[in-house]
């Protein structure tokens, strides 16, 4: 009589499984049992390498599909696993270059995708992302739970609302509005000055996009304060 088998371990069985599945070509497929055996084992190195070559490969697959925004999706997760790996940071420069191309037709979408503001945001998320892989959290969670103790510190010390502090600010704000009325016309000029000397359009941008931000800026906030220092001079 044969011995019973004895019972094959949950990850191994799912990593071979996925291995043959990849090696077959059906790389969904893979996808699907490494994620299992992730879940199974999240520090496991082996499932976790297969299921970068997996979203790598669907990336790829995507992109050749001309499913740019599904490939850009595949290969974020791949960076999300494995942060410089250089084929999935290949792979999404490919795919957002190619996203874009395909968003041309859209000028309004293609103007908003130029603006340095936008650029750089995106290359925030992608710093955010990789620094958070690397030492374990993000910038942005820390900045989160360093505001949430900042606002548990003033609770406790009793300070006054918020809403009152922001009043407060507004008040003082309007108290000060010369320097906000000459900043935007001090930002154009320093930044048509610096295009002159350097023959650089993109100073020139950046400084009409801060210019118009600082004039946003004195008539949503700067203005709102006079009604709050009127309140606050009410005895």
């Amino acid at each position: 009589m044969d011995a019973p088998t004895p019972p094959q371990d949950p990850l191994e069985r799912l990593k071979r499984e996925a291995a043959e599945s990849l090696a077959a070509g059906r790389a969904d497929e893979a996808r699907i049992r490494y994620s299992e055996a992730m879940r199974l084992s999240p520090q496991d190195i082996e499932a976790r390498n297969g299921l970068v070559r997996c979203t790598v490969i669907l990336g790829h697959q995507a992109l050749a599909e001309g499913k740019a925004g599904r490939a850009v999706s595949h290969f974020q997760l791949a960076l999300e696993l494995s942060p410089f790996h250089p084929e999935a940071d290949a792979g999404l420069r490919q795919a957002a270059k190619t996203e874009r191309a395909g968003a041309s037709a859209d000028p309004l979408g293609a103007v908003l995708d130029s603006l340095p503001p936008v650029k750089a945001f995106r290359e925030l998320q992608t710093a955010d992302r990789v620094v958070g892989k690397v030492v374990g959290r993000r910038p942005t969670q820390v900045l989160q739970q360093t505001l949430e103790a900042r606002r548990e510190g003033l609770a406790q010390g009793h300070a006054p609302p918020r809403e009152k502090r922001i009043e407060h600010e507004m008040a003082s704000a309007w108290r000060r509005r010369w320097i906000y009325r000459a900043l935007p016309v001090v930002v154009v000029s320093a930044s048509l000055v610096l295009w002159a000397l350097t023959g650089a359009t993109a100073v020139v941008n950046w400084g009409l996009l801060l210019g118009a931000f600082a004039a946003l800026w004195d008539w949503v906030f700067v203005e709102r304060g006079r009604e709050a220092a009127a309140r606050l001079a009410r005895p």
